[in-house]
């Protein structure tokens, strides 16, 4: 679990350990770009580890906000196939 973000990013720093929608406790800032944050979250209804792209009100742009969109299915599918490929090496 990652705790703290590299030096430089204080902003990132104060959001670690605020719960997003009641529902996603971030826990440490995994990666930044341009224009977002992404940290490593606890989904408080599943329990699962999850990654949440973070960006401050009024830096994403529409065409930005459709690529999270886009990579965010393109990663739910590879996950669901990563779980297909696992039940399918178990014995029936």
């Amino acid at each position: 679990m990652t705790t703290a973000s590299p030096k430089g990013h204080a902003y990132a720093d104060s959001l670690v350990g605020r719960t997003l929608g009641g529902r996603y406790r971030l826990l440490g800032l995994i990666g930044r770009g341009a224009q977002a944050y992404v940290f490593e979250a606890l989904d408080g209804a599943t329990g699962e580890l999850v990654a949440v792209k973070f960006a401050p009100t009024g830096v994403v742009t529409d065409t930005a906000l459709l690529r999270t969109i886009r990579e965010s299915e393109v990663l739910r599918a590879v996950r669901i196939e990563a779980g297909r490929e696992r039940r399918a090496d178990q014995p029936l």
